[in-house]
């Protein structure tokens, strides 16, 4: 069983399962934490979850990291480069994210593909693969250099026909950073 949770507070899932199912006996609601009440939270078997959600991220979260981000509006090269500097040593994720399909009227988005790669001195650290359907393609980096300049390559950027060209490029650390594009 998967516990799920509606953020806006509202539960409309009428599957198997839901809260009024005739298949929540007295012993099944004892082992979970089982509500009738319309708060948005709900269970589901895992074979559900799966079939309603083939693409499922789990979000890693550190109380003391900082979000740095840098939002590319209609980008017209098929590569862009962004540079940032580590102020302190140590762990950092550095992701590409398109938005949603569904952030966008219907035909106005289409399948983004691109490369992510981070760069110091002009050479490959790490690389990725990276497709708009899935939303976001990330780096996890362990050991970067304090004080060092790295650099966030985004290539290989193949637009679909009807795609809004948008993105953001982030570092997720425990320090801010400020990121540039190519222009300063």
């Amino acid at each position: 069983m998967v516990h799920m949770r509606n953020p806006w507070a509202n539960e409309t899932y009428t599957g198997p399962w839901n809260d009024s199912s005739r298949q929540w006996t007295e012993e099944f609601k004892r082992q979970v934490p089982y509500s009738r009440q319309n708060e948005g939270k709900f269970f589901m078997t895992i074979e559900d979850f799966k079939r309603g959600f083939p693409l499922a991220t789990v979000t890693y979260v550190q109380d003391d990291y900082v979000y740095s981000y840098f939002h590319r509006k209609g980008a017209s090269k098929d590569s862009e480069k962004f540079d940032f500097k580590m102020r302190g040593s140590g762990e950092a994720f550095v992701s590409v994210d398109f938005y949603n399909d569904r952030m966008y009227p219907y035909g106005c988005s289409g399948e983004t593909t691109a490369t992510l790669t981070l760069m110091k001195d002009g050479r490959a650290i790490n690389t990725t693969r990276v497709q708009s359907m899935n939303g976001f393609g990330y780096l996890h980096l362990k050991d970067l250099d304090r004080g060092s300049r790295y650099t966030i390559g985004v290539s290989s950027l193949r637009w679909g026909k009807h795609s809004v060209r948008d993105f953001a490029v982030s570092v997720y650390s425990a320090e801010g950073v400020v990121i540039k594009d190519e222009s300063g």
